[in-house]
């Protein structure tokens, strides 16, 4: 069996992209937006991070900008065949979502905003339709559109398609005041769907994921 040997990685492990079964990241923090926003609100120094790309199964490494004091990367994405990533500077105090091209080693500003109208909690990228939101006590979708969603305390956004938004709830049955399972106790979850104006459309026992290769698979019972 072949061993390959890759060059101009960090030194920790790496992980699939989200909605591709031919990249990888590395991300050289743990440190999130939020956490970061608090530390440069107090006068707290920001080293910064980067986020590197390796292909698979060529395993070919690309590093789309050099490391900066105040500027952090995250999770990328991958649709409609390219790398999209979130860069949050706290210099210019701004969020940006960039499409990157690697062979080109060019990145495009597909949405920029100031901080302030960001909430950096939890902020993600999602796929089908590219999105950028942040999940708290309500999804807060700031492209391709502007959108508040309503959502209970048991329920997390997965992903959207067009108009229809896809929660996954967890519910656990049998369980006293005190919060001490019982004898009759449950746990199962729910796929609920919701408009935009969040009102329900449907809800049924099941789970929903979005798989490596970007497909959205919905499970249920018979």
């Amino acid at each position: 069996m072949e061993v390959k040997v890759i060059k101009g990685l960090l030194p920790f492990g790496f992980f699939p992209v989200e909605g591709s079964n031919s990249w990888f990241y590395q991300v050289d923090t743990t440190v999130d937006f939020y956490d970061n926003n608090m530390l440069a609100q107090v006068g707290e120094d920001l080293p910064g991070s980067e986020i590197r790309f390796i292909s698979y199964p060529q395993g070919k490494v690309y590093k789309p900008f050099e490391k900066k004091p105040g500027v952090y990367y995250d999770k990328p994405g991958y649709f409609n065949g390219r790398l999209f990533f979130i860069k949050v500077d706290f210099n210019e105090k701004t969020v940006a979502l960039l499409k990157y091209f690697p062979e080109e080693k060019q990145s495009q500003e597909v949405f920029l905003s100031k901080i302030d109208n960001i909430n950096l909690y939890n902020l993600q990228l999602g796929l089908t339709p590219l999105c950028l939101y942040s999940q708290g006590e309500t999804v807060e979708l700031y492209y391709p559109r502007r959108l508040s969603l309503a959502k209970a305390y048991n329920e997390d956004f997965v992903f959207c398609l067009e108009d229809q938004f896809y929660f996954l709830a967890w519910v656990e049955e049998g369980l006293d005041q005190a919060g001490i399972i019982e004898k009759d106790y449950k746990y199962y979850e729910e796929v609920v769907i919701k408009d935009k104006d969040s009102k329900e459309i449907s809800r049924r026992k099941g789970s929903a994921k979005v798989m490596n290769n970007g497909e959205f698979w919905l499970t249920y019972e018979e």
